[in-house]
């Protein structure tokens, strides 16, 4: 059977965090290269593309312009090697029911798993194999092949093709992530986005719609008018959510459902 579905999953936030270790070595590396970290601890990585977050700081910490495109290869090459280091000594934290959900989509046959994530090609690999996910995956596209989160998606979308022969419609695609960048790359595409919150923060603020409304315990976007409850429940104590312009809490997060065929017609 050939999928019929293309999920395109984004990494940090989504399905894991590489945490403190992840960041010490961002930093360090950014010091080796430039001199300075600039304002790491108030820069927000959420939905940026990692040769982006080494660009815009270290511009605003006033790095000449070519000494920034210059150099900041050589600083991602660092940052990789020191992460591969640090996840060695201890793996990245997996998001709740990630690999459940990770393992459900990519063993349906009607649907096809792919990342779509700002990091670079070997960030992903490096994060994702340390979690033991990495050989989950058909294909992805990374951080390095725009310099824009909303043109990764018709990258994957030409690649789905290249690989399958198949051209997959806005209505067959999803894109999950955690970051209002996710929502903007799923819509630039005409994708359903599956969204969870940034940091505790509900994605964009704006009033719910089918595509960010914050649904991680249902499989399927609800039907209009639809009021159900948030579904009954798979794992740990979750997030606030938005439904029907109300908050809620999940005492538990499901995220399974998304890998029933069901959910791939």
């Amino acid at each position: 059977m050939s999928a019929r579905r293309l999920v395109l999953f984004d990494v940090d936030g989504t399905l894991l965090s590489s945490g403190r270790r992840g960041l010490a070595a961002f930093s360090e590396a950014l010091r080796r290269t430039f001199g300075t970290e600039g304002d790491l601890a108030g820069y927000r990585f959420e939905g940026k593309l990692d040769p982006v977050i080494v660009h815009e700081l270290m511009r605003a910490a006033g790095i000449p312009e070519a000494v920034v495109a210059e150099r900041r290869d050589a600083a991602l090459s660092l940052y990789l090697d020191l992460l591969e280091e640090a996840l060695a000594v201890e793996p990245p934290a997996l998001k709740p029911g990630a690999a459940e959900l990770v393992a459900r989509v990519s063993a349906s046959p009607e649907a096809l798993s792919a990342l779509l994530t700002g990091n670079v090609r070997r960030g992903a690999r490096i994060k994702l194999t340390a979690a033991g996910l990495w050989d989950r995956f058909r294909f992805g596209v990374f951080g390095d092949e725009a310099w824009r989160r909303v043109d990764l998606g018709p990258i994957a979308l030409a690649r789905a093709l290249e690989l399958t022969g198949r051209e997959f419609s806005p209505a067959e695609t999803v894109v999950v992530g955690d970051a209002r960048a996710d929502v903007e790359c799923g819509r630039a595409i005409g994708a359903r986005v599956v969204a969870g919150p940034e940091e505790g923060r509900l994605v964009g603020r704006q009033a719910p719609s089918r595509d960010d409304r914050l649904r991680l315990g249902r499989g399927l976007p609800p039907r209009r008018g639809d009021r159900s409850r948030p579904g009954r429940a798979a794992h740990r104590r979750g997030p606030l959510w938005r439904e029907d312009g109300r908050l809620h809490r999940h005492r538990r997060v499901r995220l399974a459902r998304v890998g029933d065929p069901r959910w791939c017609r």
